[in-house]
């Protein structure tokens, strides 16, 4: 499915069910509305292009309720609502986020990365669409108990709203891009988009972003007072002229979180340990002094680019000593190109100086 003016659901007249094109007739008989703009719609089931609907183009001006917006976009998200409400399950991407608090009684921050939720697989008790969260009209509302999860559906040229980032009313937010489904429909036979679509997710993390989890409040909450209660220590460890937070050890919170010892001010040349650990320390969990490069944000840890990232695509002209790791693949090595030579991609790679 190369394009969005292929349609891989419509609205099924007689039934008032969402429908993917492998489920109807061939041709007008299939007695489908485009979900978007209501034109009827003409289902192609053809031997070379995939299977998709399209508007028809004959006299259907006066049938037609509004201009079509996205097509393929409001198409799968009335399918995936319709999905949510028969019971399908969604796999949910972990997330982790580095948290800051200044140490009282000097200008230095203290950060830690947190694993604020781990990958999950998980089913729904409501489901909403078209609701107004932020002041944003949002696709799906989804609820398990008293979790509220917002779903807003990106696509080129429709970018998650800011006010999103940071909900009032404590809501988890994902993006979900439509973008990351078009492989997958494209491997689809027959336009059975509709199990294609239950199996991407339920299985697939992919093109799920978080923008905001509900633990945010309570984990930084958290740091604020480990950081309160071990001043003394955090402040005797700090090494003034740097600015370099040494102590290895000195976080005791749950053993499943990553330490980040390094401020987030220091400067690269000026670690206290080895600058070869340190760059290690950077490709394997991310730092808040080093800088690093991805051919993607796909090598972020982070949903999109973290703290102290830059993506930059495929390079193949650093320096030999450049140090690189395809998270993928878990493949490392040195030299000019971040182009992994076991999995021949870049966009999973990590790379420091």
């Amino acid at each position: 499915m190369g394009a969005f003016t292929l349609i891989p659901f419509g609205l099924h007249l007689k039934s008032n069910q969402v429908v993917d094109v492998g489920s109807v007739q061939n041709g007008i008989k299939c007695d489908c509305i485009c979900p978007s703009c209501k034109t009827p719609l003409i289902a192609r089931h053809g031997s070379i292009k995939e299977w998709h609907f399209a508007h028809q183009s004959r006299d259907v001006k006066k049938k037609t309720e509004k201009p079509c917006d996205y097509s393929f976009a409001v198409s799968v998200r009335l399918m995936m609502k319709q999905l949510f409400e028969e019971g399908a399950m969604l796999c949910l991407p972990s997330y982790s986020k580095s948290l800051s608090a200044t140490i009282p009684g000097s200008k230095h921050p203290y950060s830690h990365r947190y694993t604020l939720t781990e990958e999950k697989v998980v089913q729904f008790d409501t489901v909403e669409s078209e609701l107004m969260r932020n002041g944003v009209m949002v696709d799906l509302v989804l609820k398990i108990g008293s979790f509220e999860l917002v779903v807003y559906i990106t696509y080129d040229g429709r970018r998650i709203p800011e006010q999103l980032k940071s909900p009032e009313n404590n809501s988890g937010v994902i993006e979900f891009n439509v973008m990351s489904l078009m492989q997958a429909f494209e491997e689809t036979k027959s336009g059975q988009y509709k199990d294609a679509l239950i199996e991407f997710l339920a299985r697939s993390h992919t093109g799920k972003y978080w923008h905001y989890h509900p633990r945010e409040g309570r984990f930084q909450q958290r740091h604020d007072e480990f950081v309160s209660d071990n001043k003394e220590t955090l402040l005797a460890d700090i090494d003034t002229a740097r600015g370099i937070y040494q102590n290895t050890n000195i976080y005791t919170g749950p053993a499943t979180h990553t330490k980040t010892t390094e401020i987030a001010n220091a400067p690269q040349k000026t670690l206290t340990t080895s600058k070869q650990q340190s760059r290690i320390y950077a490709l394997e969990k991310g730092s808040e002094s080093v800088y690093v490069l991805l051919g993607s944000q796909k090598a972020s840890y982070e949903n999109g680019e973290g703290f102290r990232e830059n993506t930059m695509g495929k390079y193949t002209d650093f320096r030999e000593s450049m140090l690189h790791l395809c998270i993928k693949c878990e493949h490392r090595w040195e030299g000019k190109s971040n182009l992994c030579n076991q999995c021949q991609n870049f966009e999973y790679t990590r790379s420091v100086f």
